[in-house]
């Protein structure tokens, strides 16, 4: 599985998707960057004040940074479909379990790559312009174990992200179909859990008996629960939720994804 993913990295540097990408993720920043400057001179203080952990969980409450990963893992594992790429390795008898597994490491690690990215942006580059103010952001002191908690948090809901949109991948086989349904499901998946809580709470009005649940039936949805974990005071409920959601979501549909993989066949 090793030199699939050597494999998948030689690509995806020779190709045009990673850079592209990339740049999207800069530019975006930077204009995150220039407005925080344009807010700072207006407001003479008064209101809302750009500091560096500002601008950085500002990026990470903003949908900007899935779409794009999104968009990269769909098109890059079904264009291997689309150009015939994963039959020619089925052919050369490497197991498709390996095969699912390379695409969604390397899925996961490039996404990654774009996070990372993302903080040097803000972080890094941001504190040229604004100040580094540990009790702005929430009102309270953060400190550097907080925001790598944050940082961990993040990159555990990636990985499900990334699990959930190779899923689709393999079920769908096509890189524009593919972007074209993670993007829907992105947006418009958290309807039903919505609906499914709204539901409920009218429920348990109309009948006391009912119990209340432990988790918000909406923050069970992957890209609802993101902003939950931007706090410096993650409690041992949240860190359950994030557990289920990686069972779930990381751990559930990769082994789902697997097992459909098996068995649909190639063309």
């Amino acid at each position: 599985m090793l030199n699939l993913i050597k494999s998948d990295l030689f690509k995806i540097k020779k190709g045009k998707s990673f850079y592209v990408c990339s740049i999207i993720v800069i530019v975006l920043d930077l204009l995150s960057i220039i407005g925080g400057i344009a807010i700072n001179a207006n407001t003479d203080g008064i209101g809302i004040t750009y500091d560096v952990l500002f601008l950085y969980i500002s990026s990470l409450m903003s949908i900007n940074m899935f779409v794009i990963e999104t968009i990269f893992v769909s098109r890059f594992f079904g264009k291997e479909f689309d150009e015939g790429t994963i039959k020619i390795l089925v052919s050369k008898g490497n197991s498709r379990a390996s095969i699912y597994l390379s695409k969604l490491i390397t899925s996961i690690g490039v996404s990654f790559f774009f996070e990372i990215l993302n903080i040097i942006m803000c972080l890094g580059v941001g504190s040229i312009f604004f100040e580094f103010d540990k009790g702005m952001t929430f009102g309270t002191s953060i400190e550097p174990v907080d925001l790598l908690l944050m940082i961990l948090c993040r990159a555990i809901i990636i990985a499900c992200m990334v699990s959930f949109t190779i899923m689709y991948a393999s079920s769908i086989r096509k890189a524009g179909s593919t972007i074209a349904a993670s993007l829907a499901t992105l947006i418009l998946g958290s309807l039903p859990f919505l609906i499914a809580d709204e539901l409920y709470s009218y429920l348990r009005f109309k009948f006391d008996a009912l119990p209340k649940p432990y988790f918000a039936i909406n923050d069970l949805w992957l890209y609802n629960s993101v902003n939950t974990f931007l706090t410096v005071d993650i409690t041992n409920k949240m860190w359950l939720l994030l557990l289920l959601q990686f069972a779930v979501y990381g751990v559930g549909l990769t082994v789902l994804g697997i097992c459909k993989f098996n068995k649909k066949d190639i063309n």
